[in-house]
């Protein structure tokens, strides 16, 4: 019998492209500064920077909201696997109850960025989920312990290990 855990992915992930992103603004935003507020010099080139301009403050501004943001990516409970659908949605839905995985295997993906991930195969869904365990706030052995024991009491296979160059699975 385990505790419900919740997972949260690690924020250094996401500072990194807020504070490249700010930088971008900030830079754009002090050249532009004149040319943004005197409209008796408007031109056409500069609308490609604006455009750029406002590009980059969409990003800056998602990626901090992202950074700031403490919600869960992942809830494993008794009755299931949770996770929230979207980017922006605060609810966590049941995306996956014990009793309907047929099988799961952890995957490693070694291209540019390598990482690891539990990938698991629902009995009432054609497509795959996955479950980070690299860039999370809990250790890769304790989300495994979990899946090995509910595997044993709900009858569904642990297929092992897998390494790719890409991941396979949608």
């Amino acid at each position: 019998m385990f505790q419900d855990i919740v997972i949260k992915t690690k924020k250094s992930f996401a500072i990194v492209p807020a504070i490249i992103a700010t930088g971008i603004v900030i830079i754009f935003a002090n050249d532009l500064r004149e040319k943004l507020l005197d409209w008796t010099d408007f031109s056409l080139n500069g609308i490609g920077q604006n455009i750029f301009f406002l590009f980059f403050f969409f990003i800056a501004t998602v990626t901090w909201l992202l950074y700031f943001d403490n919600k869960p990516a992942y809830k494993i409970t008794q009755e299931g696997i949770w996770s929230s659908k979207s980017l922006l949605s605060r609810k966590l839905d049941n995306i996956a109850q014990w009793s309907k995985i047929e099988y799961y295997f952890v995957q490693t993906v070694a291209d540019r960025i390598s990482y690891e991930e539990i990938v698991v195969k629902l009995s009432n869904r054609e497509k795959y989920f996955k479950i980070m365990l690299t860039g999370v706030d809990k250790e890769r052995e304790t989300i495994l312990e979990i899946f090995i024991e509910k595997s044993k009491e709900f009858n569904f296979q642990n297929l092992g290990f897998e390494t790719n160059r890409y991941s396979k699975y949608k």
